[in-house]
């Protein structure tokens, strides 16, 4: 019974000590305490004060413009190509001219080229994946370029 009572006292002081302490530091009165089962009690009531959740990441985000009716097609073209992974999730997407083709003649009448980009998250992992689009009267067709 009398060593109840001390380990009590013990739990106590050792509580009012971290109640004294910031969080994440470890009360040096941890250290002093002899027994196991004290001493590993006494760690585990400091931990539990200094575990907190991380702030959430803060994402800027600028507004998206509008897709165009091509752009609409090439990104749903594009998004049927991404990967099935339980999980993924589109967060944005982007349908813009390709540059590289400017000033070139279209394929066959109608033809446009479109860069699509979709951003997009799974496994805690966020990746852009990125792809060529020509579309047409009559005709979407998307080939992967890579990720970013």
């Amino acid at each position: 019974m009398k060593s109840l009572i001390v380990v009590a006292a013990l739990l106590v002081s050792a509580s009012a000590a971290l109640a004294q302490q910031g969080p994440g530091s470890t009360p040096p009165s941890c250290k002093t305490i002899a027994d196991d089962k004290e001493r590993l009690a006494c760690y585990d009531a400091a931990s539990k004060k200094s575990i907190s959740k991380p702030p959430a990441p803060k994402t800027v985000s600028k507004p998206q413009e509008p897709l165009t009716p091509d752009g609409k097609s090439c990104v749903l073209s594009a998004s049927q190509k991404l990967t099935k992974l339980p999980g993924l999730q589109i967060i944005a997407s982007r349908a813009k001219p390709t540059a590289s083709r400017a000033g070139e003649p279209p394929p066959f009448p109608g033809a446009k080229f479109l860069d699509v980009e979709i951003d997009a998250m799974a496994a805690g992992q966020r990746s852009t994946f990125v792809f060529v689009c020509v579309t047409g009267p009559e005709l979407t067709h998307t080939v992967s370029a890579g990720t970013r």
